[in-house]
C-alpha cells in the first residue's frame, strides 16, 4: 500500500499490517505522528502568540524545518514551548539551531525513554538522535 504522506521518508510503501488508517487511507505510523504533530505546533503557535500570521507562512515554516533541516516534529514542539516570544514563525529557526537546546531534548528523550538490557532499543529513539547528531556544526579541524 502506498503511504499517504506527502513527505514520507520509509520510500512511500507501507505493510497493511503495520500501518495506520484513517479513512480510506494508510500511513506508517512515524508518518502519521508527524502529520499530527505539524498540526499540534500551527495549533500551539496561534494560541500561545495570538499570531495574525497566515497560516501559509506556518505551514511553509514547517515544512523548512521538519522536511528540508530535517529537524524533529517532536524537537520542534520543544522549542516552541521553550520560546518566550515570536513575531513570526519563522524566527523559531534560532531556537531550534541553538545547541543547549538540542541537548536538553536528547536528554529529555533519553529519560523518556526506558531501556532494559536484552530488549531492541527503540528505533524512534534511534532516529531522533541521528537526526540531531547529524546537524553539529564541522569545523576545519575535523577534516584532518
Amino acid at each position: 500500500m502506498k503511504c499517504a504522506y506527502k513527505y514520507c521518508r520509509y520510500g512511500g510503501e507501507v505493510e497493511k499490517e503495520n500501518a495506520v488508517k484513517r479513512s480510506n487511507r494508510y500511513w506508517h505510523k512515524e508518518c502519521a505522528h508527524e502529520a499530527d504533530m505539524k498540526n499540534e505546533i500551527k495549533d500551539y503557535y496561534y494560541k500561545k502568540f495570538n499570531s495574525k500570521e497566515p497560516m501559509k507562512n506556518a505551514n511553509t515554516a514547517l515544512k523548512k524545518f521538519i522536511n528540508e533541516q530535517g529537524y524533529s516534529a517532536d524537537y520542534v514542539m520543544y522549542c516552541l514551548k521553550k520560546a518566550e516570544k515570536l513575531n513570526s514563525i519563522y524566527g523559531l529557526s534560532y531556537t531550534l539551531s541553538y545547541k543547549k537546546n538540542e541537548e536538553e531534548f536528547k536528554k529529555m528523550v533519553a529519560n523518556r525513554t526506558k531501556i532494559e538490557y536484552n530488549q531492541p532499543v527503540n528505533d524512534i529513539f534511534e532516529r531522533e538522535v541521528a537526526k540531531i547528531d547529524r546537524k553539529q556544526d564541522k569545523k576545519w579541524r575535523d577534516f584532518f
